[in-house]
């Protein structure tokens, strides 16, 4: 808020430093805006889609591979035969 003062400035060349002012101060609001509220509400939407998961039987499984690795499921495997 240190521009704040320069929309109330007067004298000579007030005009050029009022519009510089208006500007920045407006532009200091919009940009505190962005960030509080349409910033969060695009992460909200965005990582509501990421938690869904379809059931997808490739996708799906066995406990061991979820524990130990696809490496070692299948290493174990092999010396099943």
């Amino acid at each position: 808020m240190d521009h704040f003062p320069l929309i109330f400035v007067t004298g000579p060349g007030a005009g050029a430093r009022n519009s510089i002012g208006v500007i920045l101060v407006s532009g200091m609001i919009i940009g505190t805006l962005f960030k509080l509220f349409v910033l969060p509400s695009i992460y909200y939407f965005l990582g509501k889609d990421c938690g869904k998961q379809e059931e997808n039987p490739i996708t799906n499984t066995d406990s061991e591979e979820r524990k130990f690795g696809p490496m070692l499921a299948q290493s174990e495997m092999d010396t099943v035969d």
